[in-house]
């Protein structure tokens, strides 16, 4: 069974380890440790839960503490904070003294300390019975120990206990208003008795009064509770109001007793409070029963507090907005002017604009302090597009730049390669002016190459404007591969051009030796043929008696000279004549041969005229001769080439062969 122990040994005794007899001085180290409590009221037959509240700034371990209860008030019950009071470390318990106070004990079951810094360690539940009508809870004998036994006395100390009459409220425990503008404050009094008077003091802060009438009249408006007669009546000066009537008419139990406006002023500050305190109620027999309760409203000036800042956002941002504008115009002044960046701009101006307006909507019709993070909502987006606005200002800055580099480059590159395709049309042209004055005789037949290489040209011109139309040169941008390739192209032009033309040179001089030769061994081969052609003639006059016989020669002379006029023909076709060509060994032979002609056929001539009697003549020597055919016939003019008879003047008769 649980000991109880009534003194202070038996209470340390009480402690699972070895404490210290309490005596000598008392040390005064552990200030800071106060047990406490609040001051409170309560209603007749109502049963109420109390916090014993603990102070432990010291390593306080165990405490006792005796305390007695005015008349009225009676001891149900109490209960541990479990937070700070854990089963099986601490134990805290509540017995009945013989002087009949209680005494509150809380012993360590283990060698800790009291945890927790402050606030509730157990809980008192009290009654008050009909008649209570208020006294003090006197709590005294307070001993307090540390784990090394060290004892720390508190001085007693007193709670008051009043009792409820009731409680007052109001509408809303805070509000916003603007400095120009009003609200209502409702005044609410929950009684437990009749009340039929009630007195208080309202404190408003600097820059809030109650709102007058046109008179200069403050203006209350009246719950329906009240009587009809009843009234407010205020002082500015103290901030004292009553509630008083004429008639003796209760002013009911519960709601709203009266209602006023507050009018605030630019003197408001930003926060503030309105206290309504001090309350009294009168009863039926007109006896005074205080009501402890102090109402607080919290109160903004929502100009201060919500529009000013609200705004100064909204400023920011416009500051924000014309920052980046400066760092454009100062980092990217070649794209600031830009239809996408000035777009950009305005509509950001815009967001900045709808935000002013929306918080001037806002405070104008009293929800800025409600909405303030809904109205401010487009910050976040507004700053993201201003970032946005100079990273992308930046970005078209630096494209601007590395365009402009680029078309600098193109530009560089279009004139060089330009200039390196004029070089290559100027070598094609002066090639082509070779070609057209030193081998003017071919130069027809390389018109097609020149072309060719005029067409590589034009392509290159074609294929470097179109790149430079698209911007698409550069200091790598080359056209090495193809004019080596034209150049080389014009050198071989240039080469098989006066290789062509001293082939034709050579080959015009081999046809005109080929001519020259032709027609000096044409006229060679003519001679033969007219000494062949006047021996046939010899021989068919002078020698016709046997010229039959020589027939065959002279065919066989002929043959030679027609073989050598078809031999030189072809010869000549073929344009294989030239200077030293020559028919001298066949000349010669053929001469030889119609000399031998001649030669032969005169032989046989003679031979024949030896035998056959027949005398040759050359033409008429004897005029006065007669000349008869071998037939008979005289003829005047013997012709060469025939014989006759001729018988001379003397008679003389022979046969001659006129020559």
């Amino acid at each position: 069974m649980k000991a109880r122990f009534n003194s202070e040994g038996n209470l340390l005794a009480r402690v699972s380890f070895a404490l210290v007899a309490l005596t000598g001085c008392l040390t005064s180290a552990f200030a800071e440790s106060k047990l406490h409590m609040d001051d409170f009221a309560i209603q007749p037959g109502q049963e109420m839960e109390i916090a014993v509240n603990f102070d432990n700034g010291d390593g306080i371990a165990a405490f006792n503490a005796d305390f007695t209860l005015p008349e009225g008030l009676s001891y149900v019950s109490f209960r541990n904070n479990e937070a700070r009071i854990e089963r099986g470390v601490h134990t805290a318990y509540v017995d009945k003294q013989t002087s009949g106070a209680y005494r509150l004990t809380v012993l360590p079951s283990l060698r800790e300390t009291i945890p927790g810094e402050s606030g509730a360690l157990v809980y008192l539940k009290v009654k008050a019975d009909d008649s209570f009508s208020s006294g003090k809870i006197v709590f005294s004998r307070i001993l307090m120990s540390d784990l090394e036994a060290d004892k720390f006395p508190q001085d007693p100390f007193e709670v008051s206990v009043s009792r409820s009459v009731g409680h007052i409220a109001v509408n809303e425990n805070s509000f916003s208003i603007k400095q120009d503008g009003k609200h209502e404050v409702e005044f609410i009094l929950n009684n437990t008795i009749d009340v039929f008077g009630l007195s208080g003091r309202i404190t408003l802060p600097a820059g809030l009064s109650i709102e007058k009438n046109a008179s200069g009249r403050y203006v209350f408006s009246y719950g329906d509770r009240l009587p009809q007669d009843a009234v407010v009546s205020y002082n500015d000066n103290t901030g004292m109001f009553v509630v008083h009537a004429m008639s003796v008419e209760s002013f009911g139990f519960e709601g709203k007793l009266f209602s006023f406006n507050v009018v605030a002023s630019p003197e408001l500050a930003q926060t503030s409070e309105i206290k309504i305190g001090e309350i009294e109620v009168a009863d039926i027999n007109d006896a005074t029963l205080a009501i402890d309760d102090v109402v607080t409203i919290a109160v903004t000036n929502s100009y201060k507090a919500d529009f000013e800042p609200a705004m100064a956002v909204a400023n920011e941002l416009q500051a924000l907005l014309d920052a980046a504008g400066k760092t454009i115009a100062d980092e990217c002044a070649d794209v600031k002017g830009s239809e996408a960046l000035v777009a950009a701009t305005a509509a950001i101006q815009t967001q900045i604009d709808n935000l002013k307006t929306a918080i001037q909507t806002a405070y104008d019709n009293g929800t800025l302090a409600a909405t303030k993070d809904e109205v401010l909502a487009p910050k976040a987006d507004i700053e993201a597009a201003v970032a946005k606005l100079i990273e992308d200002a930046k970005a078209a800055q630096t494209a601007y730049e590395e365009e402009q580099a680029k078309i600098a480059a193109n530009e560089a590159a279009n004139t060089r390669l330009t200039e390196e395709i004029a070089a290559l049309q100027t070598k094609l042209d002066a090639a082509k002016e070779t070609v057209s004055t030193d081998c003017k005789d071919v130069a027809a037949d390389f018109a097609e190459t020149e072309t060719a290489i005029q067409t590589s040209i034009d392509a290159l011109v074609a294929d470097i404007k179109a790149k430079y139309e698209a911007v698409e040169l550069n200091a790598e941008s080359s056209i090495a591969e193809e004019a080596a390739a034209i150049e080389a192209a014009v050198a071989k032009l240039i080469e098989d051009a006066k290789a062509a033309q001293t082939a034709y040179e050579e080959e015009q001089a081999k046809i005109a030796a080929n001519e020259a030769a032709n027609t000096r061994l044409t006229e060679e081969i003519a001679a033969l043929q007219t000494k062949l052609d006047a021996a046939k003639e010899t021989v068919s006059t002078d020698c016709k008696d046997v010229a039959a016989d020589f027939a065959e020669t002279e065919t066989a002379i002929q043959t030679s000279i027609d073989a050598l006029v078809a031999d030189i023909k072809a010869k000549y076709e073929a344009v294989e004549l030239n200077a030293e060509s020559s028919i001298a060994e066949e000349a010669a032979a053929i001469e030889a041969a119609i000399e031998k002609l001649i030669e032969d056929a005169k032989e046989a001539q003679k031979d024949f005229e030896i035998a056959s009697g027949i005398n040759a003549v050359s033409g008429v020597t004897d005029s006065d001769a007669e000349y008869y055919t071998l037939s008979g016939e005289r003829v005047q003019t013997p012709a060469k080439g025939q014989v006759y008879i001729v018988k001379s003047a003397g008679g003389k008769v022979k046969k001659v062969y006129v020559k």
